[in-house]
């Protein structure tokens, strides 16, 4: 089948496991964001040499969804680790909280990762854009939030962090993204 006969389908009834790596970069690079994470997952799943440059291009396009741009930063990190750390720390000052959440993910599940310089950086980039996000700041998970803090909050004070109050007032649920994050899911008493 092509592309386009493809696409026609419910994003439910395309054999993505019978499907080339062609036909498979082809359908993530569309625009309905089931097909394409669909797709994007099955070439990561494979290992095919075609996933982290099929998830670099999602990531460069924009007003993309943003599980599927998620899910890009994932497949992109676990193919190739130094572009997804160059564009994480390109991107995190417009990444919007749901992509931000991700980054966070990805900075506790391989923390080793994330401990020299340039690398380094990226948690004390995470913790200046946790503190710019206004409250109410939709799509940014508190239990990831209140992980990464804990993680590297401590980490980032015996530094010498620079920012104004420190680290504590971010893990304070009365300001800053954890707040916004208290407000989308209702916990925060």
């Amino acid at each position: 089948m092509s592309v386009d006969e493809l696409l026609m389908l419910n994003h439910d009834d395309i054999d993505y496991h019978g499907s080339p790596d062609d036909l498979l970069q082809a359908l993530a690079l569309e625009v309905d964001p089931f097909i394409a994470t669909s797709a994007l997952a099955e070439l990561s799943l494979r290992r095919s040499d075609l996933a982290a440059d099929t998830a670099g291009a999602i990531l460069t396009r924009p007003a993309e969804d943003r599980y599927l741009r998620a899910t890009a930063l994932e497949v992109l990190f676990s193919r190739d680790r130094d572009r997804a750390i160059a564009y994480m720390n390109a991107e995190l000052s417009r990444s919007e909280p749901a992509l931000l959440t991700t980054m966070m993910e990805i900075v506790l599940e391989n923390r080793d990762a994330f401990v020299d310089e340039p690398r380094g950086r990226l948690a004390r980039g995470v913790v200046e854009h946790l503190r710019a996000l206004p409250a109410g700041s939709p799509g940014l998970d508190r239990e990831t939030t209140e992980r990464f803090l804990q993680a590297y909050g401590s980490d980032l004070a015996a530094e010498g962090d620079k920012t104004p109050a420190g680290i504590s007032s971010i893990s304070d649920s009365s300001n800053g993204a954890v707040q916004a994050a208290d407000d989308v899911t209702g916990s925060g008493d």
